[in-house]
């Protein structure tokens, strides 16, 4: 299972690697998480990475990934490497972050904080995020893929934009939840905890 790593906010408390391929050499790399304080991108993170130049043995200049609504670090199973996961406003950010098993792993900071973003993307798109607790609602209730399509026909008429990958990403979701044995708050106020 991937783990999650904390604390690394600044590149003196980033996560380092000893043992990083640099050309025909090999040298550090270290990576941290960075929060945009002022401008369009304040409040999001990145992840900077950088490594240290072998020959001179001194860093050289960071490099940035493109900012997310929020982002954590993790080593990933298997190979040891340091990975990032950026989650966005949208329902399959979510699934897919759950499905990960890096959701469980969150502290109640880190889950204040990505409920925020969901809360925020819930007033952007309304719609599809009541589309999506629909589903999560139907796929708890025991409901199978063909049984919540069925449902949808009934109960959702004004609903014209219902797919059965949708109803699989609730489904999806609700199987992490029972894998983990803790449910997701998708930040419904019939759902939140």
């Amino acid at each position: 299972m991937n783990n999650l790593i904390r604390g690394h906010v600044s590149p003196e408390t980033a996560y380092t690697v000893d043992d990083y391929p640099y050309g025909r050499h090999r040298t550090q790399c270290r990576w941290w998480l960075e929060t945009a304080t002022k401008g369009s991108h304040k409040g999001q993170t990145r992840v900077m990475q950088q490594t240290l130049d072998p020959k001179r043995n001194v860093w050289n200049k960071p490099h940035a990934s493109t900012y997310a609504e929020t982002m954590v670090l993790y080593i990933e199973d298997g190979t040891g490497h340091c990975k990032n996961w950026g989650i966005g406003f949208y329902a399959k950010d979510l699934v897919a972050f759950v499905q990960s098993g890096l959701y469980f792993q969150c502290n109640a900071d880190e889950l204040a904080c990505l409920e925020g973003w969901i809360k925020y993307g819930r007033r952007l798109d309304r719609t599809s995020w009541g589309r999506f607790g629909w589903l999560v609602d139907k796929a708890r209730a025991g409901l199978t893929v063909a049984q919540i399509m069925e449902a949808a026909k009934t109960e959702r008429t004004e609903d014209h934009y219902l797919y059965e990958s949708d109803a699989q990403q609730a489904l999806a979701l609700v199987e992490a939840e029972r894998a983990a044995g803790k449910q997701v708050n998708t930040c419904r106020p019939a759902l939140t905890a």
